[in-house]
């Protein structure tokens, strides 16, 4: 079987890929949406690592990738769930500009929050793993907290691997959506409040294997 990693990003698993690139399988990316993606892989091990919604959308707004907006490239890693044509953010930095270096990080929130469009489909993320019929893999689910509290002997027991403790440490993001102007953070709430519930609802670590779909 083959070991794959799965994240949403905003983790602080940066630094941890390549401590793993040894252990898991090349060409299945990262981010990936689809799980089709590895059934070419049956009884693959695969460990998944998602944050809250509200922290994913800060992090991604206040980093900058080359001269632009790290909004604009991330909802394109995580699958296009809204196709480019369509993505208004995507046309706003294409045909506008992406906005200023200067910008704070809730200036480029708010830059695309007042779009009202979801362009990153992080529940629809997280559901194509969870709900997948056609599962041949296991699969790992880890929330942010849970990588927190148990760092990398997450991947050492699940994959059977013995990366050594003091290799990777946890480091905690920056992003923090309590400290969020209120105006921004209703905007924020409004369009991922729902998912950010469910979040807080689901556990810490979950292992679900083939036999266990959701009907």
């Amino acid at each position: 079987s083959k070991n794959i990693f799965i994240t949403q990003g905003a983790c602080g698993t940066t630094g941890l890929i390549g401590i793993l690139k040894p252990h898991i399988v090349d060409d299945i990316h990262i981010h990936e949406r689809n799980p089709k993606e590895v059934s070419k892989y049956p009884n693959s091990r695969i460990l998944y690592i998602f944050p809250n919604p509200y922290d994913l959308i800060i992090s991604s707004a206040g980093r900058r990738y080359s001269s632009g907006s790290f909004l604009y490239y991330h909802c394109k890693n995580l699958g296009q769930y809204v196709p480019d044509e369509d993505n208004k953010f995507i046309q706003l930095c294409d045909t506008v500009g992406h906005p200023p270096v200067e910008c704070s990080t809730e200036t480029v929130l708010m830059y695309y929050l007042e779009l009202n469009q979801d362009i990153f489909g992080l529940e629809n993320h997280y559901e194509n793993w969870r709900n997948d019929k056609n599962r041949n893999y296991s699969i790992r689910f880890v929330k942010y907290e849970g990588l927190c509290n148990h760092g990398i002997e997450l991947f050492n027991e699940w994959w059977g691997i013995n990366i050594p403790p003091d290799k990777w440490f946890f480091k905690k993001r920056k992003a923090d959506y309590t400290k969020l102007n209120k105006d921004v953070f209703s905007k924020l709430e409004s369009m991922y409040g729902d998912w950010f519930e469910q979040y807080q609802s689901l556990p810490l670590i979950e292992d679900v294997y083939p036999e266990e779909v959701v009907v």
